[in-house]
Order: structure tokens, then C-alpha cells, then sequence
């Protein structure tokens, strides 16, 4: 009954949270219904499965026939513009990172990957709203579209085949959309700081701000935008696949391996600068930060290791 699973929790995703469990219950025992009916007279059971699910069809069509939200969009439009969003959210961010690269290339005499790198990283506000401003186009069109023009529905559409759904994602798999959101902004608003803003870090007493770092840190940096870079890179892959892979994952376990190495060399580094902190009685501030560090490296590690250990396990079940 894999597939019956798998096809069940695919309409689950276009349900509404509130109605999910009695409307995939009662979808569940219609197609049980009928699948004991077949098997009573001799069918094959996978055979006759397969049948029924494509009789029902696909599963975005059979979550939208039980619910009853009026959409601005008809529903046999709605295809069409998530096709054209997809093209879109591909081709905006290439265009605009070639474009941001090569004006880079123009201005910068001398660079490396990681100046390289970090432009890219700070086109990613523009590319976001680029892609806003770009799907609220298309979403206005097919509006005036369907309201206006009122294209027929084609009736012709490709059979559904269930033996394409997708496999139902582990625990370990699954995803938060708000985390990986937070993480894609986190990291390029912290990149932003340390690269453009360092002097935001700093000490303010009337109306003077003295840099609170000193080279020290400086010499850390790469690390920190190496490991920053990379967080978001998993976070950008996972959003854009809906859930973890066992590549990603490894990917994560290396980050939390990277992080927690770079918070110990950040911990036992002199990184503050020694006539701010004598001349503004501030030593408890490297103390904290000290402890901070070897407290974040520590659960970094911990962390790290315990999500891999359950994935890795998963993978081999």
C-alpha cells in the first residue's frame, strides 16, 4: 500500500491544514472501498490499485474538488502560471547574477573568489524582489485573463500515472519553510554586517563610535563568510527542493563540523580591541564572548553529529 500512501499524502498538500485528516480519511476509505471490490473479483492488487488512482486522478485535482475557497485564479489556469512562476524563478536569479558578475568584473581591478562570491550573495535582495514583483505580474495577468477573456478549459490532458508520484520524505527529510527562509536572510544580512558594516560593531559614548574589533578578527573573516556562504547555500537547496536529501544533510554535518571549528579559533583569538575594553572597563564583554563561543562550537558539534547519526541511519533502512 506504498502507493496509496504516497498518492494520499500528495493531496494532503493542497489541503487545508483544518480539513487534512478527515478529508484524506474519507478519500482513503473511498479508495479502499472500491480496491476490496476489485480484489473480490480476483484482481491484481497493484494492478488494480494503479487503475483506481488514475481513475481518481491527480492529486491536486482531487484536493481542490473538496475544497471551497472561491480562487481569484480558475483552477484550470492555475497549471499554466505555476509553470510560467517556475521559468521565472529560474531565469531572474541566473540573469541577474550574470549580469551583477560582469558589472563586477567591469569596476573591480582586483579580486578573489570570495569577492567573487560575496557579490553574488548581496544580489540576492534584488533577485528577491525582482521575482516578487515579477510572479505579481503574472498573477494580475492570469487575473484579467480569466476575468476578461474566460479561456475554456482543455479537456485533453495527459492520464495521470501513479507510478510517478514521489516517495513520502522521512521525519529526518522534512523541512520548515520559515526556518529555511530565516536562514537565507539571516546569512545575507549577517554577510552584509561583517563585510560592508563592520564599523556597526562598534563602541557609541557621545556621539563617537571606536571599533570594538580589531585585525584579529579580520584574519577570521574568510572563515566566517566561508561557513556563512555555505549555510546559505543549503538553505536556498532546500527551499528550493521542499525537503532534505542525504547530499544536503552531509552538507549540513560538514557546516556544523566548520562552524563549530571556526567558534573555538574565534574563542582563543584576541579579536577586541585592548584600548576600547581597558579604557571603558568593558573585560567583561571578551568573557562572555569567550564562553559564548566554546558554548555555540559545543552545540554545534553536538548538534551536528546527532542530525547526521539519524539520517545516516535512516538512509540505511
Amino acid at each position: 500500500m506504498e502507493l496509496l500512501e504516497r498518492y494520499l499524502n500528495q493531496v494532503e498538500h493542497y489541503l487545508f491544514k483544518k480539513d487534512r485528516k478527515d478529508t484524506i480519511a474519507e478519500l482513503k476509505s473511498l479508495i479502499l472501498e472500491e480496491l476490496d471490490g476489485r480484489l473480490e473479483q480476483g484482481e491484481n492488487e497493484e494492478k488494480a490499485l494503479k487503475e483506481i488512482l488514475s481513475g481518481f486522478g491527480d492529486p491536486r485535482t482531487v484536493a481542490l474538488r473538496y475544497r471551497n475557497d472561491q480562487p481569484l485564479i480558475p483552477r484550470h489556469m492555475e497549471p499554466l502560471m505555476y509553470l510560467i512562476i517556475k521559468i521565472l524563478s529560474i531565469t531572474i536569479p541566473l540573469a541577474l547574477l550574470l549580469a551583477t558578475t560582469i558589472e563586477f568584473f567591469n569596476r573591480t581591478e582586483s579580486y578573489n573568489f570570495m569577492d567573487i562570491t560575496l557579490n553574488m550573495v548581496y544580489t540576492i535582495p534584488s533577485i528577491i524582489n525582482a521575482l516578487v514583483a515579477a510572479i505579481g505580474f503574472v498573477f494580475i495577468a492570469n487575473f484579467l485573463v480569466a476575468r476578461y477573456l474566460k479561456p475554456e478549459m482543455n479537456e485533453n490532458l495527459p492520464a495521470f500515472d501513479p507510478t510517478k508520484l514521489p516517495p513520502i520524505p522521512k521525519d529526518v527529510y522534512k523541512i520548515s519553510v520559515f526556518e529555511s527562509l530565516f536562514l537565507i536572510f539571516g546569512s545575507v544580512f549577517f554577510l552584509y554586517i561583517i563585510n560592508l558594516q563592520p564599523g556597526l560593531i562598534a563602541i557609541y559614548f557621545d556621539g563617537n563610535s571606536v571599533p570594538l574589533l580589531n585585525e584579529n578578527f579580520e584574519k577570521i573573516l574568510p572563515y566566517f563568510n566561508f561557513t556563512a556562504i555555505l549555510q546559505l547555500g543549503i538553505a536556498i537547496a532546500h527551499l528550493y527542493l521542499r525537503r532534505k536529501t542525504f547530499l544536503t544533510t552531509t552538507f549540513e554535518f560538514f557546516h556544523a563540523m566548520l562552524s563549530g571549528v571556526v567558534l573555538i579559533f574565534l574563542a582563543s583569538s584576541d579579536v577586541f580591541n585592548t584600548v576600547v575594553i581597558e579604557t571603558y572597563d568593558l573585560s567583561i564583554i571578551p568573557t562572555m564572548f569567550t564562553i559564548g563561543m566554546y558554548i555555540g562550537a559545543f552545540g554545534s558539534f553536538i548538534g551536528g553529529f546527532t542530525k547526521y547519526v539519524k539520517v545516516f541511519f535512516a538512509k540505511k533502512e
